[in-house]
């Protein structure tokens, strides 16, 4: 199965540098789901040094996570990942903070290429392999993302070479959606025709004059699509990774999809038992 690498920019971009998860911009509850989705996508999607990574590995940023609480999945991975990036990784790598880093950055690329590249690839990272009855890229699942991403006026910026259905596509695009949550409509971060979208993804020529609720849009998308075929994808990393690292990002990914899909619900939930204005008739 031929992958071809994509050349798609960081999903956030501070100083020319992925935005690693510690980054607490904007309103909350769903700005922070929106950072910890792209920058997983970035990861899934550019590998470990260019997805930003390693980068986060290095700097602590996973004791940061943006998203409180997590659950127990991504506490999990998150506790894992720590770990990983203390004095587990010095034993690993003993020969100084460069050569470790630099020697951890060869190993992970090599994880990542065996995992999602190949040429031989152990976890394929669309959707269509995992659910269509065919198991090929480019089926109906493909086209069923790129729907969903086109009612927002977004598409796959190379869809002949990287499949829309991408694992890490279809997380950047649950995080551009938690993000529309955080701005609202009223915000000058809501896009528009002239402005960037997911940079997973990009504006597409025919942008939608109306565009569904993204919190709605996020929890059919998770129901539909995404939950139904992450946890395959995490228990394949989990049999075929050859760092810990990447067994980790399986769960951590699994566990960010859950965690949005847990606080979209809360918050439905929480509106639909608020108590409604009540309108009495004129003497009563």
């Amino acid at each position: 199965m031929a992958h071809c690498r994509t050349d798609i920019a960081a999903s956030s971009v501070f100083d020319g540098k992925p935005v690693a998860p510690n980054m607490r911009s904007g309103p909350m509850p769903f700005m922070p789901h929106a950072v910890a989705l792209r920058f997983l996508g970035q990861v899934f999607l550019n590998g470990p040094v260019d997805g930003g990574l390693v980068r986060a590995l290095r700097e602590g940023l996973f004791a940061e996570w943006p998203v409180t609480p997590a659950g127990t999945t991504t506490r999990q991975a998150l506790e894992m990942l720590r770990d990983l990036a203390g004095p587990a990784a010095e034993a690993v790598y003993p020969d100084g903070d460069d050569a470790r880093w630099n020697a951890l950055a060869q190993d992970l690329e090599r994880d990542h290429a065996q995992l999602f590249v190949g040429p031989e690839i152990a976890v394929p990272p669309w959707e269509s392999v995992w659910r269509d009855k065919d198991r090929l890229l480019f089926g109906e699942s493909t086209f069923a993302v790129r729907a969903a991403y086109a009612r927002f006026g977004l598409g796959a910026d190379r869809p002949g070479n990287e499949p829309d259905d991408h694992l890490g596509r279809e997380l950047g695009f649950l995080g551009h959606l938690a993000g529309l949550a955080a701005s609202g409509p009223e915000s000058p971060e809501f896009p528009s025709s002239e402005s960037p979208s997911s940079p997973e993804l990009a504006t597409s020529t025919g942008f939608p004059t109306f565009m569904p609720d993204p919190l709605d849009a996020a929890r059919a998308f998770l129901d539909d699509r995404l939950l139904m075929w992450v946890p395959m994808v995490r228990e394949a990393m989990q049999r075929a990774a050859r760092t810990p690292h990447y067994v980790a990002l399986g769960l951590l990914a699994e566990g960010a999809a859950r965690d949005l899909h847990a606080d979209i619900h809360a918050l439905r939930a929480a509106k639909a038992v608020a108590p409604a204005a009540i309108t009495r008739p004129s003497g009563a």
